[in-house]
């Protein structure tokens, strides 16, 4: 039987999106990895599948809390800290201006405001902060 992808999860195996991220070949061993910093990578955050579907995976999450606790639990969810004041703001924005460039697409109020959502949770999971350890 074969083995099925799990749910929320890219398809196919190895996960190409970490090629990107000078991932390790699995056929041989090494002791030391290359490290890069490409234009590459900042498209990929940007444009990949799986990316996208992990930030509406987190938007589905986020959406179930209070529309007023909903930046914040973003926050607690993808970098394990609450947002500064000024991290609120920008996102308050954020999801202001986004809403009403989906709602000028001509998108339903709650689904314009469900990808304006799942664009700040992308943005989110594209930061130094959440991709890199300190």
């Amino acid at each position: 039987m074969a083995s099925q992808p799990l749910p929320g999860s890219a398809s196919r195996y190895p996960l190409t999106f970490l090629e990107a991220f000078d991932s390790p070949l699995m056929q041989t061993s090494c002791n030391r990895r290359l490290n890069s910093a490409t234009p590459l990578q900042s498209l990929t955050l940007l444009n990949d599948d799986f990316i996208m579907d992990q930030a509406r995976a987190l938007a589905d999450r986020v959406t179930a809390s209070k529309p007023a606790a909903r930046i914040e639990l973003a926050y607690q969810l993808a970098l394990c800290r609450k947002p500064d004041d000024q991290e609120v703001k920008s996102c308050n924005r954020h999801l202001q201006e986004q809403t009403q460039a989906f709602l000028d697409a001509n998108l339903p109020p709650e689904k314009a405001a469900g990808r304006a959502l799942a664009s700040l949770c992308q943005i989110l999971l594209s930061t130094n902060e959440f991709l890199y350890r300190d």
